[in-house]
């Protein structure tokens, strides 16, 4: 790089590091967007967990929650935007983060006062209201997807769909370039009129290193406090509150238990995330709630398998990243493998029926040297594949496509982007 690129990643709500999905995809993406010289600030109109600042990036909170500081913002129209999304089913910090002027000012502030050169459009949910605090200082915006929410497929209510359909419309239609993480993504959003040079495929990256971080110490009290010196371990990681994630769970509780239970009867099926759900409950199932960073680690490394019983939803499963990263087998739908350079008997075993699905859990475990092959294949796949160092240089591309594409008219014009 020529010189450093000053970016600004908006994020509806900033949840790292409590939880993983697209705020941890993100970080991760940030992470290595530093190392290659960028400066990476953070806009994010709600700070859920994150009380101590991370010295790398610079975060700007518009209700921050985590450390007490909010605006006084009860005004007449928010609480009725409040109302609306309660009446109509919708998600009503999309319809706030949009539709208050206060935050579209906070943002230019931002932008302004740190003289942002590009601007990242951290999923749909803000782009609108990114959009047009960009656009009014000349500043490109890329969109960032890492699934079309609208697709019928993601698991959402209709109301919420509508939204989604248009937040993206206005983010995808804006940018720059907009990315998607999957050749089937990128069909969706093409059968939707949208032109194919505008779209870019980067598919979702993981953090193959925090797992060599990991010692064997670590797993094996992971183990012990699961009870589960000599047991083995089926894991599922993924928010509960999340229906695809809450689908599997019922899945797992109503059929993949029950029959890997009869083949392995002292297996463990150990749920990791935040909101684990009340009615599954089963002796041989262990909800952890949520769990992240090294302890998350930990965790999947104790297991022997890793399972995407996934029916809904488009992108890509980091879930099944993660498992790859640590170099598990996983058993996994064709949806919860969509997208990945996932191959059937080589890095990972794939069964839309629950009934094979179980028969290939239970192939695994009573097969060590199979786990291993797949498991080892698997962690070649996400070192080469999907780590953050080699996809961040294919979005750093991106960025920096932008902000000369932004300078050569800003020339032209006779003005300064």
């Amino acid at each position: 790089m020529a010189d450093t690129i000053r970016t600004c990643i908006v994020l509806l709500e900033n949840t790292w590091p409590k939880r993983g999905g697209t705020s941890e995809l993100l970080y991760n993406f940030a992470f290595g967007l530093a190392e290659l010289g960028f400066e990476v600030h953070f806009a994010s109109f709600i700070n859920r967990y994150q009380k101590e600042p991370l010295p790398i990036f610079r975060q700007h909170f518009y209700h921050d929650y985590a450390r007490g500081e909010c605006p006084s913002k009860s005004t007449l129209g928010i609480t009725a935007l409040r109302r609306l999304g309660q009446a109509a089913n919708v998600n009503a910090n999309v319809l706030r983060v949009n539709f208050d002027i206060s935050f579209r000012r906070f943002l230019r502030s931002v932008l302004r006062t740190h003289g942002v050169e590009v601007v990242l459009i951290g999923t749909c949910w803000p782009a609108p209201a990114t959009v047009a605090a960009a656009s009014s200082m000349g500043i490109p915006t890329v969109q960032y997807l890492n699934a079309v929410e609208s697709d019928s497929l993601h698991g959402l209510s209709l109301p919420n769909r509508l939204l989604a359909h248009w937040t993206e419309g206005v983010g995808i239609s804006a940018s720059f370039k907009t990315t998607v993480v999957s050749e089937e993504d990128k069909k969706i959003l093409l059968r939707r009129g949208f032109a194919e040079e505008g779209l870019v495929l980067i598919p979702n990256c993981v953090d193959y290193r925090k797992y060599e971080l990991v010692t064997g110490d670590q797993v094996l009290e992971v183990r012990r406090r699961l009870g589960a010196r000599d047991r083995p371990i089926i894991v599922f990681v993924g928010g509960l509150d999340y229906p695809p994630n809450r689908l599997a769970v019922r899945r797992i509780y109503e059929t993949i238990a029950p029959a890997v239970l009869r083949e392995i009867p002292d297996a463990i099926f150990l749920v990791i995330g935040p909101n684990p759900p009340e009615e599954y409950v089963h002796p041989s199932i262990i909800y952890t709630g949520g769990l992240y960073d090294q302890e998350l680690a930990a965790h999947i490394l104790a297991a022997d398998i890793g399972i995407a019983p996934i029916e809904l939803g488009t992108g890509t499963r980091l879930k099944v990243l993660e498992y790859f990263a640590a170099g598990k087998p996983v058993v996994s739908t064709t949806i919860g493998a969509l997208g990945l350079e996932a191959k059937h008997g080589k890095n990972i075993m794939i069964a839309d029926q629950y009934s094979k699905f179980s028969e290939h859990v239970t192939s695994i475990l009573n097969s060590p040297p199979l786990g291993k092959e797949l498991g080892e294949e698997a962690k070649v796949v996400a070192k080469e594949k999907y780590s953050r160092e080699v996809l961040a240089e294919k979005l750093a591309l991106v960025l920096e496509e932008a902000v000369s594409h932004s300078r050569r008219i800003a020339s032209r014009s006779g003005t300064h982007a």
